[in-house]
């Protein structure tokens, strides 16, 4: 039987004469990865949160510095077993105290730069730690590469918490130094790089109109100092050779904005000596010029502000205009409609006017006849509407029901209410009756 299955036995017969120890055992070992398992979730959770959002640079920053710090711890180990003779426990538990007062002191640095723009002492404390720990470890070191290399560790550590705090500071401050001396600068003095960011057909163009430029301005001082013919003949041959190359490289013959380049250059270049007698105004003498053009600008925004304000004035008076048309509409509507109301009350009334005529004359005896030129006068409508009213007036004496007031005229002038049609009913009323 081999070693293994001796192993599995003696286990089993352990487990069988022990079995509330071990039921106990597992329960206690389950609940312990149980709580292992939340706490590195938790531990997982709260470094993703902290993580989330940060640069890749401040991540890789801050992983550097603490592997170079891990690097110093172990020289801190050494120094701690062989020199002060610590061992276990509490060797472990204090070999690290100073690379724990650095990172502790960077977090903080940290946060100072970020609340109030500075590391404070915090950021000085990092760098004292570390040279502490560099020398603690290189104290114990067996040879001078090791003691280089335990006073390395620590400074590199310390260098790298303090590029974080940099870039810490100069998102705060939106500050950062520029160095007079770099690779661009050097290239462009050389000629080889250029300072703007332009094609190189543009340069190539650029520079071989300046080149036709000089060439004319040196043809036109050697005439006009009169230099020997053969120096003449040797700039109009330098100022041709210029003009092929400019019209076969920077399309000087048929790009008019090459051309006005052109124009400027040559015109500058020979208009030089004007400067000499150029009279200009001091800077510190321009403070009348600079009040006025002061007044100037607020004057124009207090136009444009002026034109923004009747701009808004002209549509709420289109909108007022608007509001007022809908009104006057609906005001003429209402008096048309009260025109109609007294038209009709007007109208009841001369109708009951003529009917009350009517009743008086046939009480009378006597024949009404209307006075239609009288009733148009007084109506104001043509006579067609006044026959409408004494039709009305007389249905309204004698209409169906009717009955003539008593006494009102004789057995004939009363026929119509008795007998007859509305017809002679009418002619009754009118007086036309037999």
């Amino acid at each position: 039987m081999t070693r293994p299955e001796h192993f599995v036995e003696a286990l089993l017969a352990f487990a069988s004469g022990y079995l509330t120890a071990v039921a106990i055992c597992a329960t206690a070992a389950l609940a312990a990865g149980f709580m292992l398992w939340r706490a590195v979730r938790r531990l997982a959770a709260s470094t993703g949160k902290a993580l989330r959002g940060q640069q890749a640079e401040d991540l890789l920053t801050v992983a550097a510095a603490g592997l170079a710090t891990a690097v110093a711890m172990t020289g801190m180990w050494r120094f701690f077993g062989t020199v002060l003779h610590f061992s276990g426990a509490e060797r472990a538990a204090m070999f690290a105290f100073l690379e724990v007062a650095v990172v502790t002191s960077a977090f903080r640095a940290r946060r100072n730069m970020r609340e109030f723009g500075s590391a404070g002492i915090e950021g000085i404390a990092v760098w004292v730690l570390s040279g502490l720990s560099a020398v603690f470890s290189a104290l114990d070191a067996r040879s001078a590469a090791e003691a280089v290399f335990r006073l390395a560790a620590p400074l590199v550590a310390a260098w790298l918490w303090e590029r974080g705090l940099a870039l810490e500071r100069r998102r705060a401050s939106g500050r950062a130094v520029h160095w007079r001396l770099t690779a661009e600068r050097i290239l462009v003095w050389l000629g080889l790089a250029e300072p703007s960011a332009r094609a190189a057909s543009e340069v190539d163009a650029h520079r071989r109109i300046a080149r036709l430029a000089r060439a004319a301005k040196r043809l036109r001082d050697r005439r006009a100092s009169g230099a020997a013919a053969w120096r003449q003949r040797r700039a109009l041959q330098r100022l041709d050779k210029a003009m092929e190359a400019a019209v076969e490289h920077a399309d000087l013959a048929s790009d008019p904005a090459r051309q006005d380049q052109m124009r400027d250059q040559i015109g500058a270049l020979n208009a030089a000596e004007s400067l000499a007698s150029l009279t200009t105004v001091a800077p510190w003498d321009r403070r009348g010029d600079a009040g006025v053009s002061a007044r100037v600008r607020e004057l124009e925004q207090s136009l444009a502000a002026a034109l923004a304000r009747t701009g808004t004035a002209e549509r709420e008076l289109e909108s007022a205009c608007r509001r007022i048309g809908e009104l006057v509409a609906a005001l003429a509507r209402a008096g048309s409609r009260a025109d109609e109301r007294a038209g009709d009350d007007g109208r009841d009334a001369l109708v009951a006017e003529l009917a009350g005529a009517i009743r008086e004359a046939a009480a009378a005896g006597d024949r009404w006849r209307p006075d239609y030129e009288d009733l148009m006068a007084r109506t104001g409508h043509q006579r067609r509407w006044c026959e409408y009213v004494v039709r009305d007036a007389r249905s309204a004496v004698f209409g169906s029901g009717g009955e003539t007031p008593a006494g009102a005229a004789p057995e004939s002038a009363r026929e119509p209410a008795h007998a007859g049609s509305g017809a002679d009913r009418l002619a009754h009323a009118n007086g036309s009756s037999p």
